[in-house]
Formats: C-alpha cells, sequence, structure tokens
C-alpha cells in the first residue's frame, strides 16, 4: 500500500520533483568545473548547502504564499536564489558576512543582489508580505533580534527557517504564527512563521 502512495505522490508532483532534479544536475554540472578555493586547502560548492528537499517543500509554499520579495540570509554561494529566481520567479536578494563566500558568489551570479553584511548590520527595508530564508547558520542573539526586527515592521512578514538550531522554542513561542511546518526530532525541518 505504501509503495502505491509513493507512486502516487511522485506523479502527483511530478512536474515539481523533475525540476529540483534537474536543477540539481545542472548545477552539480557547472559546479563540478566552476569549483574554487575559498578557504585554505578546502575546495568548497557551497558553505552550508541547503538541501533541495527543502528547496522543494519552500519552493511548494510559494506558490500558495504571496510575496514577491524574498532575502536569503546567509546566503552563501546562492543555490538558494538561484533556485527560487529560476523556478519561482521571485525577486530574492542575499545577505552574507563571509567576504570570501561574498566575492565567490558575485563572480557565479553577478546579476543578482548580494550584499555583503553582518545581520546585525543589515538594513532591512521590509515591504509588504516579504519573506526571510534563515538557515541553521545564525543562532543566538543575533536570530531573536531579526525577529524583533521582522515583528516591529507590523507588515506580514514571512520568516522562514530551515533545520532551525532555535526551532523547538520558536515553535512553542510562536504556535499561532506558523502557517507550515515538517520540523522533526532530529533538528531538521523547515518551518513557515507569520509575522
Amino acid at each position: 500500500m505504501l509503495i502505491f502512495k509513493t507512486i502516487y505522490n511522485l506523479h502527483k508532483y511530478r512536474n515539481d520533483f523533475f525540476k529540483v532534479i534537474i536543477f540539481e544536475i545542472l548545477l552539480s554540472f557547472y559546479f563540478l568545473f566552476k569549483t574554487t578555493k575559498i578557504y585554505k586547502n578546502l575546495n568548497i560548492i557551497d558553505s552550508i548547502p541547503t538541501p533541495y528537499y527543502f528547496l522543494y517543500l519552500l519552493s511548494n509554499q510559494l506558490k500558495k504564499i504571496k510575496t514577491k520579495n524574498i532575502i536569503d540570509v546567509g546566503s552563501g554561494t546562492g543555490r538558494v536564489i538561484m533556485f527560487l529566481k529560476k523556478f519561482n520567479k521571485k525577486n530574492v536578494i542575499g545577505v552574507e558576512c563571509n567576504n570570501k563566500v561574498f566575492e565567490y558568489s558575485k563572480k557565479i551570479m553577478p546579476k543578482s543582489k548580494v550584499y555583503l553584511s553582518k545581520i546585525e548590520d543589515f538594513k532591512f527595508r521590509f515591504k509588504k508580505n516579504h519573506m526571510i530564508i534563515v538557515n541553521d547558520t545564525i543562532r543566538g542573539i543575533k536570530f531573536f533580534n531579526l525577529i524583533k526586527k521582522i515583528k516591529s515592521s507590523k507588515k506580514n512578514i514571512y520568516l522562514c527557517y530551515i533545520n532551525g538550531f532555535h526551532n523547538k522554542n520558536l515553535i512553542k513561542i510562536y504556535k499561532k504564527k506558523i502557517i507550515y511546518n515538517n520540523f522533526n526530532s532530529q533538528n531538521k525541518g523547515l518551518t513557515i512563521f507569520k509575522f
């Protein structure tokens, strides 16, 4: 019975599923020839890659959420930016604090808007129904200060938290703000809050 459900679900979401697979294959070939040394003795494709499973989930949720503007905090080399621009046709900007990763992302995405800034120094200009994507690299007081900025804007801001270190606490504190959650017991998952 489980096999039939799996086959049915693959058939139901086949277009989205194949988009993700094709994007991953093309990006892998691109990076195969374009890897660069960002850190000493280390070839890096992405500093902390966002698993494409989460991008797939996010992509599906973006179809339901009426947002055109997205900020990827901790954008790394720009995988999330490239994916969302290509498949969701969204206006995505990135914020990266590591100078070497930032320079590399500008090389592979020269037309994209990526800013070199620490999260606490970045001047967020929230628009109505803006989405902020944050992964596990933003922790502690920096993360909670970002939430404070989001809440004070009063503009229906969506916060997408991927593999969140603080996710269990956020779910307890902002349970009524959750519009999507597939977070599991191994601190893996994607949660979207609406503030």
